[in-house]
């Protein structure tokens, strides 16, 4: 119940809004920061463009049902050291990115 609840609350997070933000950037009437990027360019080509706006539209009204780049999060950093948490250290900090969620409106449990 808990991840159907936090799938439908990311589904609601891609909006009409991050798609123009991702226009508004490729015509150069707004800068994204580096998050924003990475929430931005769901195709995965490592580029943020209008393809990335029409692909996000189409997922906020459900015409698509996941975006062609290979994942629905990104985490800043993307990886952890098995040493870090091994060394009796319990607590990790990082930044979770929703792919298509270029406001950052998503909110969800953290547990």
């Amino acid at each position: 119940v808990v991840i159907s609840a936090q799938r439908t609350l990311a589904a609601n997070a891609i909006t009409s809004f991050d798609a123009s933000l991702v226009l508004q950037s490729a015509i150069g009437k707004t800068v994204l920061n580096d998050n924003q990027k990475k929430a931005a360019d769901v195709d995965g080509n490592g580029e943020v463009n209008e393809y990335d706006a029409a692909l996000i539209l189409q997922k906020s009204v459900r015409k698509i049902d996941s975006f062609p780049a290979s994942c629905t999060w990104l985490f800043v950093p993307p990886s952890i050291e098995k040493t870090l948490l091994s060394s009796g250290n319990n607590s990790v900090s990082f930044t979770a990115i929703l792919l298509g969620d270029v406001d950052g409106s998503f909110e969800g449990d953290a547990q």
